[in-house]
């Protein structure tokens, strides 16, 4: 029951910290998507091309063929880079602003608390839920948006290169790949706890410097 109550509130916030900013940044995240799109597209021509390369290579005399092919694979290139410039400076935009956004947000909120308030916490504490924080929301969107745009759309481009080119082998791996996944949510639920470790630890550390220097006269 506990359990459920925390993911109903856990949903309701990533929805609402998705409204609210991605909202106020649309054409950052619509440049990004579009970017991604073709990210996507460019990764499945990618491994859709690397066959006529390994043809290419053997059948040595036919140039045409091979300048042919060597040309795709630079523009193909050229503009998966192109895209992953736009990307990242669509990205690096939205989440410097979301960032601002959320550090103003938590100043105010903390400036609405009494003198109890801040008795009871140290100023690491505080210090953490500013800088992390408000670095935690803009890493969930972008998550989020990379997640469901670039490599959703990357995945089923390459199951499709798969299934066109070796059927036999990619049903072989899609029986087998479940187990493959298994592990690595393990792994993440590991990656996880590690993560809230040095969290816990880094407050740690910078109250017993701000201590140390406080108090060392």
């Amino acid at each position: 029951m506990f359990r459920k109550l925390l993911a109903r509130l856990s949903d309701r916030m990533l929805w609402r910290l998705l409204r609210e900013n991605m909202r106020l940044q649309v054409f950052n995240y619509g440049t990004a998507i579009a970017a991604m799109v073709v990210i996507a597209v460019t990764t499945a021509l990618t491994a859709w091309i690397m066959r006529d390369i390994i043809d290419s290579m053997m059948t040595s005399g036919d140039r045409a063929q091979v300048f042919a092919v060597a040309a795709s694979v630079a523009l193909i290139f050229a503009v998966k880079g192109l895209a992953t410039y736009l990307q990242v400076v669509s990205l690096s935009r939205a989440g410097n602003s979301i960032v601002a956004a959320q550090q103003r947000k938590l100043y105010d909120r903390i400036l609405q608390h009494g003198v109890a308030f801040f008795n009871d916490r140290a100023s690491s504490d505080l210090l953490m839920r500013m800088t992390l924080s408000a670095e935690s929301a803009r890493r969930v969107i972008d998550t989020i948006v990379m997640s469901f745009v670039r490599d959703l759309l990357s995945l089923l481009g390459l199951v499709a290169v798969m299934f066109y080119q070796q059927p036999a082998l990619s049903l072989f791996s899609l029986i087998f790949g479940p187990a493959a996944m298994f592990g690595i949510r393990k792994i993440l639920g590991r990656v996880r706890q590690i993560m809230e470790a040095e969290m816990a630890s880094a407050a740690e550390i910078i109250k017993v410097i701000q201590e140390t220097s406080a108090g060392i006269r």
